[in-house]
């Protein structure tokens, strides 16, 4: 067998600040080497993976050629076997069985080449070589990794099961975290048996034998590609998704998002992010110095648009919320110049030019109660406004014990056939319903123009303050106002200026003003950003937090959604606790009881809620340390309370492993997508991603 005539290698060169690592291919007898650079990525990744490329080439290639070298020679020897057995046209002669068997002996040896002791080493040893780069490409470029948990969801789910609300129709994932040891997989004896809607507040059964008919199965998290090379070739970047060695364990794997870098000082307050460079007082005070002194943290357009959270879809509500005698959330004001008028099913409303008119939004939430009515056939008009809160779903588990159920007189859950038996046992506890005022609001809707003249506002409230776009639909222009900065003004080109259907996102977050028409971002000269305006207390507007004003054209708007940003909730941990039951960024639940009833008041009545006296929390970083944070900031363990445990609350750069870069395998589908055919593991091809 032919001998491979080509090897590869790697050559470092440089300096430690301007690492290059050179590749090269070196001929084992005579010929030229071939040269490449891996330096500074992405060129590194090129690089690296052309390397290995050719690696695995050069493999092929050699296992090719030794097999290829072997099979003409098979061929070779059974044909002039066969001419040689064959009996001559002229003469006959008669040959003897030993005589036969020595011309048959080269066919013989050349077959049992095929598995001779050196074809056999040669393959061992090809196997071998892959495997070890293999393992190479795992250590130095990427790895998968399993999310165990949902402190990063709704961005990265843990073990979860996925829900469709029988009233609304929304697809929505719920934790499933506790039916599993997140380090063993071995099951715990719970069972997640209920969950509630974040769009209408619907309580799903997610018992067996459910009145639905779903099994409601439990999935595993998400499953994802974390890249090793930039955090090898340069520094980690704010707002990466980060996957590291648990600070607590270094054998267990942790995935957060960075928020914090070395030499700053993190503050958070009112659930937005604040830095400032660290100072050496910073570290001897657990309470902040100088909370003036702090910059608000501004995620890049990207990141915001990633991190939304989804809090009301008026296409899904709507028809069946006004069935039940409940007043919409999106409907027009009275206006004696002019009306917005809505479609038969409330999912569109039309302005048609007379005068100036106004549709509003108004966060009508439905409690237990009331749809324990509305399941009982009895009408409810008696909707509280609530001020957008921090609720998410995947937190709204409701878990029964299975070994425990039915023990010392109690029924277990399943034993109610439908929730008309009472839905006291599929309410979350208090600390799910999200506790906490949202201000940071988007909203997006479909603009239908059908007369290019006239204006377009589109206006969002935060703390009593208006943030408005508007939009002069002669000339495409918009320009972003704020009530309490008379002289701000940036202005942009939009393009709107045209009959058609423009899909537009207005979006106040982080202090700053963004726009998306058609899903691009569009640039405001000078840049949308404003001052603290000291709004991080609710008012009475905040209750009708959304505008979408018309005068003077012919527009339609459709497809209604509004965005909550993230609201990281502001605590730290203290060695001295004995456990952490409720995570609120204020010392006393709303001065009561933390119950249902409570929460809701609390949320109805600004007053209320302004009331309460939030607090305020700061993590100085030094050389080398990283502040990371979850993306569910109300259930993730992460830097904030690593020191009720006793230990640091910063990730060191030595235990930070890679960047989250793909999911690759989300939750298998069940069956093949629009049939009944069941099948196990089916790629869920619609929600494969790149992390944000």
């Amino acid at each position: 067998m032919q001998e491979s005539n080509w090897c590869c290698g790697f050559r470092a060169h440089g300096s430690p600040d301007e690492p290059v690592v050179r590749g090269e291919f070196f001929p084992r007898a005579g010929g030229r080497s071939g040269t490449f650079l891996l330096c500074h990525w992405p060129w590194a990744l090129v690089g690296r993976a052309a390397f290995l490329f050719s690696c695995c080439g050069s493999l092929c290639s050699e296992l090719t050629t030794q097999l290829g070298s072997s099979l003409p020679l098979v061929k070779r020897d059974l044909a002039k076997t066969e001419k040689q057995r064959r009996p001559k046209a002229v003469t006959e002669r008669r040959v003897d069985a030993t005589h036969v068997r020595e011309l048959a002996a080269p066919a013989r040896e050349a077959a049992a080449g095929w598995f001779s002791a050196a074809a056999i080493r040669e393959v061992v040893e090809s196997i071998a070589i892959a495997f070890m780069l293999a393992f190479l490409f795992r250590t130095f470029e990427a790895e998968a990794f399993v999310i165990p948990t949902g402190s990063m969801a709704p961005t990265l789910l843990g073990q979860h099961k996925e829900v469709q609300c029988p009233q609304c129709g929304y697809s929505f994932e719920v934790s499933a975290s506790e039916e599993v040891d997140s380090e063993t997989g071995a099951p715990t004896g719970l069972l997640v048996v209920a969950a509630t809607c974040p769009l209408c507040r619907f309580p799903v059964d997610l018992r067996r034998g459910n009145p639905h008919g779903e099994p409601y199965r439990s999935y595993k998290g998400d499953r994802l590609i974390v890249v090793k090379f930039p955090y090898q070739f340069g520094a980690p970047q704010r707002w990466d998704v980060a996957v590291f060695k648990y600070p607590g364990g270094a054998r267990t794997n942790f995935i957060k998002r960075i928020v914090g870098l070395p030499g700053e000082t993190i503050l958070i307050r009112n659930g937005d992010l604040f830095v400032k460079p660290a100072e050496e007082e910073d570290f001897f005070h657990r309470n902040p110095v100088d909370p003036q002194r702090y910059q608000i943290l501004r995620k890049p357009p990207e990141k915001v648009r990633a991190m939304l959270q989804l809090v009301d879809d008026n296409d899904r509500l709507q028809p069946g919320w006004s069935k039940r005698g409940w007043p919409p959330r999106w409907a027009p004001e009275n206006s004696s110049s002019g009306q917005w008028t809505p479609a038969e099913d409330w999912r569109s409303f039309t302005f048609e030019g007379r005068g100036q008119a106004r549709l509003v939004y108004r966060h009508y939430v439905p409690t237990y109660d009331d749809w324990e009515q509305a399941i009982r056939g009895r009408t409810s008009g008696n909707l509280q406004r609530q001020l957008v809160s921090d609720f998410c779903g995947y937190n709204t588990e409701v878990t029964q014990n299975l070994r425990f159920a039915g023990q010392h007189g109690g029924v277990p859950l399943w034993a109610t056939p439908t929730l008309l038996a009472g839905m006291s046992a599929f309410r979350p506890e208090p600390k799910q319903m999200g506790l906490h005022w949202v201000g940071d609001l988007a909203v997006e809707f479909e603009l239908e123009v059908k007369d290019p003249t006239g204006s377009l506002a589109v206006e969002l409230v935060e703390g009593g303050r208006t943030f408005r776009c508007l939009f002069d639909l002669a000339t495409g222009s918009a320009e972003a106002r704020i009530d309490a900065l008379p002289h701000f003004r940036p202005r942009a080109r939009t393009g709107v200026n045209k009959a058609g259907r423009y899909r537009i996102m207005w979006a106040n977050v982080d202090d700053q003003l963004l726009l998306w028409i058609n899903d691009r971002v569009i640039s405001f000269d000078p840049p949308a950003e404003y001052p603290a305006l000291g709004n991080d207390r609710p008012s009475e507007a905040d209750l009708q937090p959304v505008v979408i004003q018309a005068e003077g054209t012919r527009v339609t708007v459709r497809h209604l959604k509004l965005y909550r940003d993230i609201f990281y909730i502001a605590v730290r941990g203290d060695p001295n606790s004995f456990g952490r039951q409720i995570i609120c960024d204020f010392v006393s639940p709303i001065g009561e009881p933390l119950t249902a009833e409570t929460v809701n008041r609390a949320l109805s009545d600004w007053q209320i809620y302004a009331a309460r006296k939030p607090q305020m929390v700061h993590f100085p970083l030094r050389h080398g340390q990283y502040l990371v944070l979850g993306d569910n900031s109300a259930e993730s363990m992460d830097s904030r309370l690593w020191e009720d445990r006793k230990f640091e609350y910063y990730v060191r750069e030595d235990l930070l492993i890679g960047k989250a870069l793909f999911v690759f395998w989300p939750r298998s589908l069940d069956r093949i997508p629009g049939t009944r055919i069941p099948v196990w593991f089916f790629p869920n091809f619609w929600k494969m991603r790149f992390v944000r």
